[in-house]
């Protein structure tokens, strides 16, 4: 109660989102579970129940082609 809910986290990413979309290059970006969940919903445009029943490990790094949202690679990090 009181707490952040995923969409109030999704609107406060989603500038730092645009400018990414904006610069089209590369980039590494390192966040928690929610945050990075509220990131791929903000490229994404999923809905906000998909955004809560989507599954984030903690241990994986995300490839993203800005060019191409469709192309998201999930990797298991070591």
């Amino acid at each position: 109660p009181g707490g952040e809910s995923y969409a109030m986290l999704a609107e406060r990413v989603r500038p730092f989102v645009e400018s990414l979309v904006a610069k089209k290059g590369i980039f590494v970006v390192v966040g928690h579970q929610g945050t990075n969940r509220a990131i791929l919903y903000c490229l994404l445009g999923a809905k906000g129940r998909e955004m809560l029943d989507s599954v984030i490990p903690n241990n994986v790094v995300f490839r993203i082609n800005m060019q191409n949202l469709s192309d998201i690679c999930q990797q298991t990090a070591n």
